[in-house]
């Protein structure tokens, strides 16, 4: 395994394979999304329900972008041995900054979509482990035991902080 390289160009190569492997789980995501947008339709008026549905779209594709594209080509500079946590952490990075840019949403809308991005990322990631010749087959089966409770709990939290969100901004 010292003789393996894994350079940029490596690592580049798998970001159009996650992101097509990933397309149907976009559509799910995005038809979420667009759920969303039409209850807050329901609940709120036409321009707040437009910005978080913008809001929301540009989160999930933050996301994917952070886990998918910047994570596989800052992976030798990243702090962390688990894949997860590296993604969490730009995903974090990126997201705090998306949040400078949506300042009228309630609090409850921009820490769903910090949180959602952030959990994305880190899935997106997390999706690396067996791609790369950093893990072994021990290692990701670790990996994936460790992270798979905060995935499903993050976004357990950003759709019931989302749904919330919705409901106390009326």
């Amino acid at each position: 395994m010292r003789s393996v390289t894994f350079t940029l160009k490596e690592r580049a190569v798998l970001i159009p394979v996650e992101l097509v492997l990933f397309w149907k789980n976009l559509i799910y995501m995005l038809l979420t999304v667009f759920l969303l947008s039409a209850l807050a339709l329901l609940m709120q008026d036409k321009t707040v329900a437009a910005a978080t549905a913008v809001f929301y779209c540009t989160v999930t594709l933050l996301g994917i972008t952070c886990g998918a594209v910047l994570f596989p080509l800052l992976l030798p500079f990243l702090p962390f041995t688990q894949f997860w946590i590296n993604g969490a952490l730009i995903g974090g990075v990126i997201s705090a900054l998306n949040l400078l840019i949506h300042p009228g949403l309630s609090p409850l809308t921009l820490s769903a979509g910090f949180l959602w991005c952030t959990t994305l990322s880190s899935f997106m990631a997390m999706n690396f482990t067996g791609s790369t010749p950093y893990t072994s087959l021990s290692g990701v089966e670790k990996e994936v035991k460790t992270a798979l409770p905060f995935l499903i709990g993050g976004t357990v939290f950003t759709v019931f902080s989302a749904l919330l969100g919705l409901f106390l901004s009326r």
